[in-house]
C-alpha cells in the first residue's frame, strides 16, 4: 500500500509539471540588466535612427549630456552637453533633434524656473537655442504628435499649471491649447496612436495623485480614464506595442519596483513584472520589441543599471467573416474569410486559408490561420457562399425551314438550331412559346422537343403573311434563365420570296 501511494505521488508530481510546461507563456516577462547610464540620473528619451538618446544629469561635473545607448552593443556613449545646467526638464524628439524645454536653473527650483528651449542636432552633435515657451515652468508633461511637442502641465516654481503649449518646429511657434482637467507636474507621459497620455504626479501642495488624462489633438479636448490602481509620482513612462507602462515611481511614503500597464482599447490597468529594483525618474524607448528604461534613481540616490523589458508574445488575433462571392466563368470563385485580423504585440502576420481555393458554387467552411513571426498561430472559421447569377447564353440560332409555301393549312416539321451553354453545366433549354403577329390557336403549331415544332402553313388572305415567332429558353442550375427567338414566315404570295 505504500508503494502505491509512492507511485501515485510521483504520478501527480509528473502530471503537475506537465501541465506548468504546457501552460507556459510563449516567452515570460523579464527585466535584463544592461550598462547603466552615464551619470546620476535622468528623464525623458526617446528613439533616433534605433538608437536611445536621452539627457542626463551628472551632479559631479554639474552638467547635462546627451547620452546615446546601442542596444546592441550594450554601450552608452556620452556626446555633447547642454549649454545651460538644469533640472526637471521636459524632453521631445522630432526627426533627429531632442527639444529640450523648461527646467529648474542649476537644478535648484527655489533659484528660478526657466523657459527657455534647447536643440540638439545629432547629425552634428551640437546645440542651439530655440523658441522659448510661452511661460517658465519645470516637471512638465511632454511628448511628440505628428511632428509636434506638446507641452502640458508642470510648475511655475509655485503653483501646479493645467496649461498646454504646442511648439510647430515648421512654423518656428507656440499655440496654446486646452487646458488638462486639473493641474499637475512631474506626471508620467505617453503617446499612443496620436493621443499624449498623462498618468499620475503632483497636484498642488505636493499631493500624489492617479489620475490619467488623455489628450486628443484632432478635436483639442482632455479625456478622463481609469485612474491608475496607486497614486504615483516620479515614475518612468514608456510605449511598447500600444501599451502605456507607468514604471516604478513613488506612492507617498516610498519608491517602488511596480511596474502597471495601460491598454488604451479596454480603458484597464494590469500589473506586470515588477522592476528588479525599487526606482524612481529614469528615461524610456521602445527598440525592436524591448522597453529600456534607464537613469533610474534607488531610494539611496544611487544610479540603477539599465533596464531592458521583453513582454510574453500575444497570439495573434485571428477574425474572420462570412462572405458571398460570384461565380466566375468556370463555376467557381476565389474569396478572403479575413476580417481585419492583427497581432496585438505590431508583428507582421501571414495569413492562410485552408481549403485555398478557388471555391466551387455552393457552401464552403474555411479555416483561416494567422501566424506570426515567431511561429505563434490562431485560428477561426468562415463560411464562402459562391452563387452562380449568370444566365445561360444561347447562340448560333438558325431556323429550317425559315418561310412555308405553299400556304396548304398543312403542319410543317421546323427545325431550330442553336448552341446553349453555362458556366456551371449544361443548361436545360426548351422552345417556350409560339406567337405570330396574326391570330393562331392550338391547332396551328405543335412543339415538338426543344429543336423541333410543327407550324401550320398558312396565313389570312387578306393580310401581308404570317410571322411565326418561336422562343428558346435556356436555364441553368440555379433557376437562371435567358432566352432567343427564330422567326418562320408564311407570305402572303411569292412576289418578294
Amino acid at each position: 500500500m505504500k508503494n502505491t501511494n509512492k507511485m501515485l505521488f510521483f504520478a501527480c508530481v509528473i502530471i503537475s509539471c506537465l501541465i506548468l510546461a504546457f501552460a507556459a507563456p510563449v516567452n515570460a516577462q523579464t527585466w535584463d540588466t544592461k550598462s547603466p547610464m552615464p551619470g546620476t540620473g535622468a528623464w525623458g528619451g526617446g528613439i533616433i535612427n534605433g538608437t536611445f538618446y536621452s539627457l542626463n544629469i551628472d551632479m559631479t561635473t554639474r552638467t547635462n549630456n546627451v547620452v546615446m545607448y546601442d542596444p546592441v552593443t550594450n554601450i552608452w556613449t556620452t556626446k555633447a552637453p547642454l549649454p545651460q545646467f538644469l533640472g526637471e526638464w521636459g524632453v521631445g524628439i522630432i526627426g533627429d533633434k531632442i527639444y529640450v524645454v523648461g527646467g529648474c536653473i542649476n537644478t535648484d527650483c527655489r533659484i528660478g524656473t526657466t523657459n527657455l528651449v534647447y536643440v540638439y542636432d545629432s547629425t552634428t552633435d551640437s546645440w542651439s537655442a530655440g523658441i522659448p515657451m510661452p511661460s517658465a515652468r519645470n516637471a512638465v508633461a511632454a511628448g511628440v504628435i505628428e511632428g509636434k511637442l506638446y507641452v502640458a502641465g508642470g510648475n511655475d516654481g509655485s503653483t501646479a499649471l493645467s496649461i498646454l503649449n504646442v511648439y510647430d518646429p515648421a512654423t518656428g511657434s507656440w499655440t496654446s491649447k486646452a487646458s488638462m482637467p486639473s493641474p499637475v507636474f512631474w506626471p508620467t507621459v505617453g503617446v499612443i496612436n496620436n493621443k499624449l497620455f498623462v498618468a499620475g504626479g503632483f497636484a498642488q501642495g505636493f499631493n500624489i495623485v492617479s489620475t490619467l488624462y488623455v489628450y486628443d489633438p484632432t478635436t483639442d479636448s482632455w479625456e478622463t480614464k481609469a485612474p491608475i490602481p496607486a497614486p504615483t509620482v516620479l515614475a518612468a513612462g514608456g510605449v511598447l506595442n500600444n501599451v502605456f507602462y507607468v514604471i516604478g515611481g513613488n506612492t507617498g511614503n516610498m519608491l517602488t519596483a511596480v511596474v502597471r500597464t495601460y491598454d488604451p482599447s479596454t480603458d484597464t490597468w494590469t500589473t506586470v513584472t515588477p522592476l528588479p529594483s525599487d526606482a524612481q525618474y529614469g528615461a524610456t524607448a521602445s527598440i525592436n520589441g524591448v522597453l529600456y528604461v534607464a537613469g533610474q534613481l534607488d531610494a539611496t540616490g544611487k544610479v540603477l543599471p539599465t533596464f531592458a523589458f521583453t513582454p510574453p508574445n500575444l497570439l495573434p488575433v485571428a477574425l474572420c467573416k462570412d462572405v458571398t462571392v460570384q461565380a466566375d466563368s468556370a463555376c467557381s470563385a476565389t474569396a478572403s474569410i479575413d476580417n481585419g485580423s492583427y497581432d496585438p504585440d505590431g508583428d507582421s502576420i501571414t495569413l492562410v486559408q485552408s481549403p485555398a481555393g478557388p471555391y466551387p458554387k455552393g457552401n464552403t467552411s474555411v479555416t483561416l490561420t494567422v501566424t506570426d513571426g515567431t511561429g505563434a498561430s490562431s485560428q477561426c472559421t468562415g463560411t464562402v457562399s459562391v452563387v452562380d447569377n449568370m444566365p445561360p447564353a444561347i447562340s448560333a440560332v438558325t431556323v429550317t425551314p425559315s418561310l412555308l409555301w405553299p400556304p396548304n393549312h398543312k403542319l410543317v416539321e421546323v427545325t431550330i438550331g442553336y448552341a446553349a451553354t453555362d458556366n456551371c453545366g449544361q443548361p436545360s433549354c426548351l422552345i417556350s412559346s409560339v406567337t405570330s403577329n396574326e391570330p393562331i390557336s392550338g391547332s396551328d403549331y405543335t412543339v415538338i422537343d426543344a429543336h423541333h415544332l410543327k407550324l401550320s402553313a398558312e396565313r389570312l388572305g387578306s393580310g401581308n403573311g404570317r410571322i411565326y415567332t418561336s422562343t428558346i429558353t435556356c436555364t441553368d442550375s440555379s433557376a437562371n434563365s435567358s432566352s432567343q427567338t427564330a422567326t418562320v414566315t408564311v407570305p402572303h404570295d411569292q412576289r418578294n420570296h
